[in-house]
């Protein structure tokens, strides 16, 4: 028969014996939890988890930088400079540069950026692009050289607003031309009619069967800055290898665009085309 005293002892022992290994074990598992997430686990509900985990960057940390615009990305894009005003902090961009041209433009002034359309070439190194800042430097004109060849020498133009980063509409000069100017060649005499005044050339000692049946243009079209103020140069064809001189056309702010206000007519220095001027009024009926 077992002792009495002895089982009371072994029953206590046993006790504290198990109380012990709690313990520990309790204490085990605390310490193995890093304190970052025994913070969040003990603030955090999985849901609360999943919630703050969808959060963007800037919401969540506060301190990450707001997307770019498209204007700022397009400009961050456009690395290389093709022309540059380091006073008035104004470039003239391109994102692409391939065998022939410059592509991918676009305006940057004082770290803003504005996509332009066209192209430009980047071989020809007599006629080069510009970038020409006018109108106290509220705005610049980009002039692009986009085509030549035999007859042929095409430029674009391209009015920016600097203060608003805006783009300002600009009336074709082809286009212009095509709605006001009237063409007629018949038994070797071309006649020019403009708003203000009739054009008669006297064709007959040249060959007729090269002459076109109506002035031809839009082979060569330029552009200028001249004291502020921007102009249009576009000669009138009447055969291949003739030209009867050419129209210059001024520009100014209308209504919110560069609209053609002034067109003028002039005749080549070496021209021996004989030619008759009549000015007329061009607001009589």
């Amino acid at each position: 028969r077992s002792n009495p005293m002895l089982r009371k002892i072994y029953f206590v022992l046993t006790i504290c014996a198990l109380f012990f290994m709690t313990a520990c074990g309790t204490a085990k598992d605390e310490v193995s939890l890093p304190p970052s997430e025994k913070e969040e686990s003990s603030v955090l509900s999985p849901s609360d988890e999943e919630e703050r985990s969808s959060l963007p960057p800037s919401d969540e940390e506060g301190s990450a930088p707001a997307p770019l615009s498209p204007a700022d990305a397009e400009g961050a894009e456009a690395a290389e400079v093709i022309l540059s005003d380091p006073e008035l902090d104004l470039q003239l961009c391109a994102s692409q540069n391939t065998s022939d041209s410059y592509r991918g433009l676009s305006v940057r002034y004082k770290g803003q950026s504005l996509p332009i359309s066209g192209s430009t070439l980047n071989q020809n190194f007599m006629f080069p692009p510009s970038l020409l800042p006018f109108d106290s430097a509220s705005k610049a004109a980009v002039i692009l050289v986009t085509g030549e060849g035999t007859g042929m020498f095409l430029m674009d133009l391209h009015v920016i607003d600097l203060s608003q980063m805006e783009e300002i509409p600009c009336d074709s000069p082809l286009d212009w031309l095509d709605s006001h100017l009237t063409s007629r060649v018949s038994g070797g005499i071309a006649t020019l009619s403009l708003p203000d005044r009739d054009m008669t050339f006297d064709l007959r000692e040249t060959d007729p069967d090269n002459l076109y049946e109506e002035a031809g243009y839009g082979g060569i079209v330029k552009y200028a800055l001249v004291n502020e103020e921007l102009y249009a140069e576009v000669p009138i064809q009447i055969s291949p290898v003739v030209n009867l001189g050419y129209v210059t056309l001024k520009y100014a702010l209308q209504d919110g665009r560069y609209a053609v206000t002034q067109v003028d007519f002039s005749l080549y220095e070496d021209d021996s085309i004989p030619c008759e001027i009549r000015l007329r009024d061009p607001d009589a009926e």
